[in-house]
């Protein structure tokens, strides 16, 4: 890979924390909320949300132990049809309990204070001293309205009335610590309110045949009225009809429909009727004269057809050939020949004759039509005379007679629906039904253990959650190597996991260890950042003591001799060294500060380590002047003579808060390696440490998270370092 890039979205686990080559903090982008973050926060705060369940659990336990146990009666109430209405097309509606109520003007109904208060005095809950209880009063007029009132609101509290979906079935339910009062009383409202509905079913049909009774009355004296004033404009203005209500109104649809028929309008429309049925036979008969008048009679259709014509000229026929025969034996003044000719001329003479009578019946029966359609002609121009001059006076008479005939419809549909609402109170006076009485409850449903407790785990969850998220907002703290990026703006070389028994130093000079493998995966990410320095001296410093960083230092350095590389190891902690705690069993009498001003020979004072690196300690005569020897140029000189002769220089330095030696230091060195303990220190703090090594230009080329616990960090310990724990027998 080229000088200045890093991987991106393919990188492997090892990339992942190394710094890009250009510099020593690669970009960030944050991740969402995620279920690791989730899994953290729940293990981090795993007493707090165990104790704030526990403790909601407790409270919901004891208060459903110390609640009065309560019981709930229902009874179901079926809705079947409305009321009958008064006036087709037009419902009827009366006051409380209306005929067309809908079931959830039914539902307030039962709920009201007017119903409770009824229930209680079916009841007489006034009187009962285990329902009153506290309210109880003395017997007297006023009181006795005091303790209804008072009955009837504790009725209105413990009463709920539901409406399934899609039913016509309304449920009420009351609730009371007595089980056989809850029946009663949920019974008492059922009865009540079945009762209510037939006392306003009856009401309402006697206010209806009242109210009929009320306009058939008047209806009737209105079309007495009505038929006394269109008799008497008849009779003044001399206007003969049929009498009233006998077809008038009703005839076809010309001019006339819908008025009163009088004598003259009837017998104009009887003679225009007669005189266009004999126009129409004058003229039938005028053209079948017209087409005989000229034709012979024999060659008429209707004498061809005549029967008597027919039998004539049959006889004839047999005449002829009877003289036919006689001829041929006797001459034509042979008496039988004679004869035969006077019997057929005499035969035709009545066949003309026939023949003629026909034509003529033709001409006559055109005459007759004739005269008839001129003779009704005359009558009909007599006749629409008289009905033109009656038209004027049969207005307003054809006006009062619609008016009777509507009277009269009105009367007829009233006392229909008179007799409909008279029948309706016998055959249906309710429209409600109890479907289901009520039983005494055999087990409380309040308090319900199972939803108490419920409702305290979901509020005990939500304080605890409160709780949790308070305190990770409160505790700004470092725990995983994602922490590093996100809140120092820094990327990780890597991190180590907690040892949780032994000693650290053990784990390091186990090769096979998890302590170990995190180490030598850290050695790599550093060779990675700083692959350009073929001799490289790298500073170990953290924000406090007891971070790490010398546990760290020392299993870097044995990982790089592990590699083949020459390593020296320096314990420059003046104030509180501990390297030599881990590597001698005694302080040596000289060391770092005796090579740094000269007064031996480095390698006099180094110490070869079994692991292949060497070691220089600090002599058993701590330092009182460590800030003048870190400010002075001789570090700066012996840490370059030592670079001859090594690959890696480590220095193992003092913490940044509260002392000056680290930012000294960080001037002599080609990094510095910062060591973050996690879920120790705020991250406020480690950003003020780092702040001061920047501050003075040192080049902080990663960091290193220690005593990572991936519970805490919430992820799973399996899964991030199994792959560590390689033996033979895997």
């Amino acid at each position: 890979m080229e000088n200045g890039t890093h991987l991106g979205a393919g990188e492997g686990p090892l990339e992942r924390y190394m710094p890009a080559a250009g510099g020593n903090t690669r970009p960030y982008s944050p991740a969402m909320f995620s279920l690791t973050d989730i899994r953290g926060v729940i293990w981090r705060q795993r007493f707090i949300l165990v104790g704030v369940v526990l403790f909601a659990l407790a409270v919901g336990l004891t208060l459903t132990l110390l609640a009065t146990p309560k019981y709930e009666a229902s009874a179901s109430v079926r809705v079947t049809s409305s009321g009958p209405d008064i006036v087709e097309g037009q419902e009827y509606l009366v006051s409380a309990g209306g005929l067309t109520r809908e079931r959830e003007t039914m539902s307030r109904v039962i709920q009201s204070r007017s119903m409770a208060r009824q229930v209680v005095e079916r009841l007489e809950l006034h009187d009962n001293a285990d329902f009153m209880g506290s309210d109880s009063l003395p017997e007297d007029e006023r009181s006795v309205e005091a303790r209804k009132f008072s009955a009837a609101q504790k009725l209105q509290d413990g009463l709920s009335a539901q409406l399934p979906p899609n039913t016509q079935i309304i449920m009420m339910s009351y609730t009371s610590s007595d089980p056989a009062l809850a029946a009663a009383v949920v019974n008492g409202y059922a009865e009540t309110f079945v009762t209510l509905n037939v006392q306003e079913a009856v009401e309402a049909n006697s206010y209806a045949r009242a109210y009929l009774e009320e306009q058939i009355a008047k209806t009737r004296n209105e079309l007495r009225d009505a038929e006394i004033e269109a008799i008497q404009y008849a009779r003044a203005n001399n206007i003969v009809g049929r009498p009233m209500g006998v077809g008038s109104g009703t005839e076809g649809e010309g001019a006339d429909a819908g008025t009163a028929t009088t004598l003259a309008a009837s017998t104009l429309t009887g003679i225009t009727q007669t005189y266009t049925e004999a126009r129409t036979r004058l003229i039938n008969s005028e053209a079948r004269w017209r087409m005989v008048a000229n034709r012979p009679a024999a060659e008429l259709p209707e004498v061809q057809r005549n029967s008597a014509v027919q039998s004539l000229q049959t006889r004839r026929g047999e005449m002829r050939s009877q003289l036919a025969d006689l001829r041929q034996r006797y001459q034509d003044d042979y008496p039988a020949v004679r004869e035969l000719i006077s019997n057929m001329e005499e035969l035709d003479r009545q066949i003309a004759e026939t023949e003629n009578d026909i034509k003529e019946g033709i001409r006559s029966e055109y005459e007759i039509a004739r005269q008839q359609a001129a003779a009704l002609a005359a009558e009909l121009a007599s006749v629409s005379s008289a009905t033109l001059d009656e038209q004027d006076r049969r207005v307003q008479y054809n006006m009062l007679d619609r008016d009777v005939d509507a009277l009269r419809s009105q009367l007829d549909d009233l006392l229909q629906r008179y007799n409909q609402i008279t029948a309706a109170t016998n055959l249906q006076p309710s429209n409600l039904t109890i479907l289901d009485t009520a039983l005494v409850p055999s087990a409380p449903s309040s308090p319900s253990l199972f939803r108490n407790m419920l409702v305290a785990l979901i509020v005990g969850l939500g304080v605890a959650g409160g709780l949790a998220v308070l305190r990770e907002t409160l505790e700004d703290r470092i725990r995983s190597i994602e922490d590093i990026q996100s809140k120092l703006r820094l990327h990780a070389v890597g991190q180590v996991p907690l040892v949780a028994d032994g000693d650290v130093i053990d784990d390091v000079k186990n090769s096979f260890s998890v302590v170990s493998e995190a180490y030598a995966s850290i050695r790599a990410s550093i060779d990675y950042v700083t692959r350009d320095l073929e001799k490289k001296v790298l500073q170990f410093t953290s924000t406090e003591a007891a971070e790490g960083k010398t546990t760290s230092s020392l299993a870097i350095a044995r990982s790089y001799a592990a590699v083949g590389r020459r390593v020296l190891l320096i314990d420059l902690d003046l104030r509180r060294p501990a390297l030599h705690r881990a590597l001698l069993q005694n302080r040596p009498k000289q060391g770092i500060v005796e090579a740094i001003y000269g007064h031996t020979a480095l390698q006099n004072v180094v110490i070869k380590a079994e692991d292949g690196y060497d070691f220089l300690p600090i002599g058993s005569a701590t330092p009182i002047n460590p800030v003048e020897i870190l400010s002075s140029g001789l570090v700066g000189e012996f840490l370059n003579k030592a670079r001859a002769s090594y690959d890696v220089i480590l220095v193992d330095g003092s913490p940044v808060l509260g002392i000056a030696d680290a930012p000294l230091l960080s001037r002599f060195v080609d990094g510095v390696i910062f060591i973050a303990e996690a879920n120790r220190s705020p991250a406020r703090q480690t950003r003020t440490a780092l702040s001061r090594l920047t501050g003075v230009g040192a080049n902080v080329i990663g960091v290193i998270v220690t005593k990572f616990q991936p519970l805490e960090a919430g992820e799973n310990y399996k899964y991030e370092y199994s792959y560590y724990s390689y033996s033979e027998r895997d």
